[in-house]
């Protein structure tokens, strides 16, 4: 089978699951023998670009003919069975869904986040859920300037978000990676016979073998208010244990001054993480958006580690409490205390958490099993379209 993969990239070294899943996807389907292409812009061409041609950059996030019509030529010259979009925005546009829609190819969207329903993605405002632009309109975000707090940036994102909710009808099929984000983005208006659920996964070279802990907690990820960062400092206010921080963000800021037993490690390559994961005596995950999924989640599964984690989105799909790690209630920084110092105190109960959670992976989130619902979810959605 031929697929042509469309993904706009992040910058370089942002700890951005959405590139990682894309990569991985690629290589298991080159792997299985599929032809496999990927038609792609990245943002690290913003930063090179002069005035003029960010100008010219920024004017065409709603929509883009030059995209729309290479768009057109690549599906005319590599001839793809499927199409398989994951990110748009920003510099890709929405025009790429009309694209493939007039060369009548079935297409298929991984909902990484909440971009077509919210111009800031994650459904989050001021450390609270924020449904307004599902509900009551996009001009919302240009409103309170959701988008870095920039007028302009956010009048091009919900312009952005507005064409891309029209081209909702154009696309065969979505991915979501829990039920919960299947029960979410129904109820924002997709189909619910149209959306599957596939977890993410990993590739097998990327499976480590669990190691001996040691008596760190451990922070993966974004740096950014969504992902509660400022509850997990609080809450690491009075506790005398150690924590490391890994990753990158807008609140690289809060890394400064950190008070003794907080280590920042800043962002580290795949191999680095992967040795800091396999070594934690549990990862934290303080969310405070509505998850789509839990890469880290599942990466600390992976290496036989237990996770503590709000109770936010798809997380609660993720973690079995008291099997896997321990669920602490959203934004409650002294919730996520009490857990700490509950596993902390429970040593044997962490060691029979984490080999439960290593179980977990191996029954869920392996190449072999991902690609064999990814392979049913593009039959069914060829089978949809030559339906229609």
């Amino acid at each position: 089978m031929r697929v042509l993969i469309v993904h706009n990239f992040h910058r370089p070294n942002s700890a951005s699951g959405d590139d990682a899943v894309v990569k991985r996807e690629h290589q298991l389907l080159k792997r299985r023998g599929h032809e496999v292409r990927i038609f792609r812009r990245e943002n690290s061409e913003i930063y090179r670009a002069r005035a003029l041609q960010r100008l010219r950059m920024a004017a065409e996030i709603p929509w883009s003919r030059a995209n729309y019509l290479a768009m057109r030529r690549e599906i005319k010259e590599f001839q793809p069975a499927i199409v398989h979009f994951h990110n748009f925005f920003p510099l890709l546009s929405p025009s790429v869904y009309l694209a493939a829609h007039h060369e009548g190819i079935p297409t298929v969207q991984s909902l990484h986040d909440y971009r077509f329903f919210c111009p800031a993605a994650f459904l989050f405002r001021k450390g609270e859920i924020c449904r307004k632009c599902p509900e009551r309109g996009l001009h919302r975000a240009v409103f309170h300037r959701c988008l870095r707090g920039s007028l302009p940036q956010s009048l091009l994102a919900a312009l952005a978000t507005a064409k891309a909710r029209k081209s909702l009808g154009l696309i065969t099929s979505f991915i979501v990676f829990s039920p919960s984000s299947k029960d979410r983005m129904a109820e924002m208006g997709i189909e619910r016979d149209r959306i599957f659920v596939k977890p993410h996964f990993l590739l097998p070279e990327e499976v480590p073998t669990p190691r001996a802990t040691e008596n760190y907690f451990l922070f993966a990820g974004r740096l950014g208010e969504e992902k509660g960062l400022k509850v997990l400092l609080k809450a690491w206010e009075s506790l005398d244990l150690p924590l490391k921080i890994a990753g990158s963000g807008p609140l690289e800021s809060l890394m400064k001054d950190l008070p003794p037993g907080i280590t920042y490690c800043g962002f580290l390559e795949r191999k680095r993480m992967q040795d800091a994961m396999s070594r934690a005596y549990a990862l934290v995950v303080p969310s405070l958006s509505p998850e789509t999924f839990g890469l880290t989640v599942m990466e600390a599964y992976a290496a036989g580690v237990p996770v503590l984690a709000s109770t936010a989105g798809a997380l609660q799909d993720l973690v079995e409490h008291g099997e896997t790690g321990l669920l602490f209630e959203r934004a409650n920084p002294s919730d996520l205390k009490e857990k700490v110092r509950w596993l902390r105190d429970h040593p044997h109960e962490r060691e029979r958490m984490g080999r439960k959670a290593r179980m977990e992976f191996e029954k869920k989130f392996t190449s072999g099993e991902n690609y064999r619902i990814l392979m049913e979810i593009y039959e069914k959605t060829l089978k949809n379209h030559e339906g229609n």
